[in-house]
């Protein structure tokens, strides 16, 4: 009976460790997300803030570009992922976090899998991708639930 109670205290005390979460803001425009806290900041400057760890890559961007004014959010998601030159594209979709409204793009290109949530703020226009193992196929789960948790400070 004692060692049941040890193996289920142990799966509990997994599964709390492995739910701890981190938030990390990005200084420059004041954002901020909340991923897995084995996830580390590779880059954290005026250009991204790009988080990586267990085979995910996320990263927030501004984007200032001519050829984007004017455009609407569904229009620069296309422009974004024609930017990416994205093989096998998926069709666009809204999407509301709660935080952030904007639109999803996605596709592959060099083996991997990349989504990309183009969305407006006060402070302009920004973009966030997620890329991962083409095969990996929690990934993108894990991806967009991280995209949701974006918020503008």
């Amino acid at each position: 009976m004692k060692n049941i109670q040890l193996i289920i205290l142990g799966l509990m005390w997994m599964t709390t460790a492995g739910a701890q979460q981190v938030e990390y803001k990005w200084k420059m425009y004041e954002f901020s997300v909340v991923v897995d806290a084995e996830m580390v900041v590779i880059n954290n400057d005026a250009e991204s803030l790009i988080i990586a760890g267990d085979g995910i890559e996320i990263g927030i961007y501004d984007f200032v570009d001519r050829r984007s004014q004017g455009q609407s959010l569904e229009e620069f998601a296309i422009f974004l992922r024609r930017l990416f030159r994205l093989e096998d594209p998926d069709p666009i979709y809204p999407m509301d976090t709660g935080h952030l409204k904007g639109f999803v793009a996605g596709g592959y290109k060099d083996f991997s899998r990349i989504v990309i949530f183009a969305f407006d703020t006060d402070q302009g226009r920004f973009f966030s991708t997620a890329t991962f193992d083409e095969d990996d196929l929690d990934a993108e789960e894990e991806a967009l639930k991280v995209l949701k948790q974006i918020r503008a400070e």
